[in-house]
């Protein structure tokens, strides 16, 4: 079970979810919208407890779509992102130690 925060932003109109684990992050005083950017607790927002897990509905069935974002294989920037795994198809992926092995060395 994991939490989905449904917000309108006030700004733009934009209508977007965050599904997360812990829905006290996701609060108005920390919510950006990523239409405008709006920032200043101009959101409406609603919680709902969802079944499942959030891999089942994002990314879900949907395919990867690469147009305009990261090609299969390319290294990203993660700045100062620890302990993250990033995976693009079955094949391709940035371990969290081969990361930071590589960003240290650049």
């Amino acid at each position: 079970m994991f939490t989905q925060v449904r917000v309108k932003c006030m700004e733009c109109g934009l209508h977007f979810t965050v599904h997360t684990w812990y829905p006290e992050r996701h609060v108005g005083t920390t919510l950006h919208c990523p239409e405008c950017g709006q920032h200043e607790q101009r959101f409406l927002t609603w919680v709902v407890e969802v079944e499942g897990e959030i891999f089942e509905h994002v990314p879900g069935d949907a395919e990867l779509d690469t147009a305009g974002g990261v090609p299969v294989g390319e290294r990203i920037d993660l700045g100062a992102v620890d302990n993250l795994k990033i995976v693009w198809g079955e094949e391709s992926f940035i371990k969290e130690d081969e990361f930071l092995t590589e960003n240290e060395e650049d």
